[in-house]
């Protein structure tokens, strides 16, 4: 029965039926944030992506052929959607990382540093990484210092990738934390010294 309803407003829809459009997304917006809730972990994201999924039906005119329930063509392309908001997100983080580490870069590269303050760098580094959870220290090391993948490490130890990036994040704010602070404090002694 529902099946043939949601058929019947996809036909709608493909001849353009505003009104069809909005009585399946009043009926599927609620399970679509929440999918695109649950891998994004955050409400405007997951707003934005949810929008976006049942926009895909309005200007596809939807793909779906019948031969499958509808909402388990619309949870792929929710799925989908949610997916690549993360890669974009996490793109993004990556570049704010990227950026904040050139200091350390510059520092380690630097001919002049001298050999204490190499060691201060890398002492403050082996502490805030053993600072970690467990389970947060072993995503950590599998991700930066093996250059496992999100989807290699949620295989390795069993975790959805949405529980293996929100780890990583974690981990790498606890890390970026630990980092300033020891950072912060070494210049002081220095100054003091």
């Amino acid at each position: 029965m529902r099946r043939s309803e949601d058929f019947e407003l996809v036909k709608r829809i493909r001849k353009g039926d505003h009104e069809a459009f909005e009585i399946l997304y009043r009926k599927y917006f609620t399970k679509v944030y929440n999918s695109c809730r649950k891998i994004l972990r955050d409400h405007e994201s997951a707003e934005e992506a949810a929008n976006l999924s049942l926009l895909r039906i309005w200007e596809t005119k939807s793909p779906w052929n019948n031969k499958s329930q509808f909402s388990s063509w619309l949870y792929r392309v929710t799925q989908n959607e949610a997916f690549m908001a993360l890669r974009k997100r996490n793109q993004y983080e990556k570049k704010i990382i990227s950026i904040e580490n050139l200091r350390a870069l510059k520092v380690a590269a630097d001919p002049d540093l001298n050999r204490h303050e190499t060691k201060h760098l890398q002492k403050a580094l082996r502490s805030a990484i053993s600072s970690l959870s467990e389970h947060e220290r072993l995503v950590f090391e599998l991700r930066y210092c093996y250059d496992f993948g999100s989807a290699e490490i949620a295989a390795s130890l069993g975790l959805s990738i949405s529980a293996v990036k929100s780890r990583l994040h974690r981990s790498l704010l606890t890390v970026r934390r630990r980092l300033a602070r020891a950072e912060a404090h070494h210049w002081l002694s220095a100054a003091n010294g």
